[in-house]
């Protein structure tokens, strides 16, 4: 479907590709502050210091980032089929 309506000069590529990445990353950015948000003080980390719960979250969402960004690395390399 991709190709027939880039064929079609109904869009770029580029477009195509920030109008699909723009949505996801708003998803695996708000999964993580929610579950992180809550888990960190449920399991009882470290709360001395206000930087720890930021830099939770901060490697929550880049682990979450990353995952995604594998999975589509995986996906192209993957055959149809």
């Amino acid at each position: 479907m991709f190709l027939k309506e880039v064929n079609g000069k109904l869009y770029g590529v580029g477009s195509y590709f920030l109008g699909k990445t723009i949505p996801e990353l708003f998803i695996q950015i708000i999964g993580p502050l929610l579950l992180g948000s809550i888990t960190y003080w449920m399991i009882g980390l470290n709360d001395t210091n206000a930087t720890h719960p930021l830099l939770f979250l901060f490697i929550s969402i880049v682990t979450s980032l990353a995952g995604g960004g594998m999975g589509l690395a995986l996906g192209t390399l993957v055959p149809d089929g």
